[in-house]
């Protein structure tokens, strides 16, 4: 399943409300990464760790600056609590993203088991013909185990077909 805490630079600077090159100025100010992005590679992030950069950098900044009245300070904590509440929003849709994932991933999987149990006395009934129970037995729990394997394979990362698309 994906990590819903590792989001790509434009996923990053939505959650953020900045623009792709505010992101790449904070790279450069040292805001951490997971993966460096280059050619057909795209940067990865870990949300909770540039949050956590972000907050400090913000607190850095402010206390290196002169003297601010009490207006701006309130205007700033204002400000950062806003930024808070809307990350959090943001990390709440993303969970209402990933239950769609899941149900897809799912519907994809009951899929799979309704197509290979559907083929399967086709499969193996021409083996059981000329079979004694032992023999029917073992065919049966190979072709189950196959069908449990294959299922034990999926990819609930991929975007799956609609149903009425398979």
């Amino acid at each position: 399943m994906k990590n819903h805490n590792l989001v790509n630079r434009t996923e990053l600077s939505s959650i953020f409300g900045k623009n792709v090159s505010t992101i790449d100025n904070w790279i450069r100010q040292g805001m951490p990464y997971i993966e460096k992005g280059s050619k057909g590679i795209g940067w990865m992030f870990d949300t909770s760790k540039c949050i956590a950069w972000r907050e400090t950098k913000l607190r850095e900044d402010a206390s290196s600056n002169e003297k601010i009245d009490l207006d701006e300070a309130k205007r700033r904590k204002i400000a950062a609590e806003a930024k808070l509440l809307e990350i959090e929003l943001q990390k709440k849709q993303e969970e209402v993203i990933l239950r769609l994932d899941v149900e897809q991933g799912l519907t994809h999987a009951y899929l799979t088991i309704k197509q290979r149990l559907r083929t399967l006395p086709d499969r193996i009934v021409p083996q059981l013909a000329q079979s004694d129970e032992q023999f029917a037995r073992e065919l049966l729990i190979n072709e189950i185990d196959d069908i449990l394997q294959e299922l034990s394979q999926l990819d609930f990362d991929e975007n799956y077909p609609q149903e009425n698309q398979i």
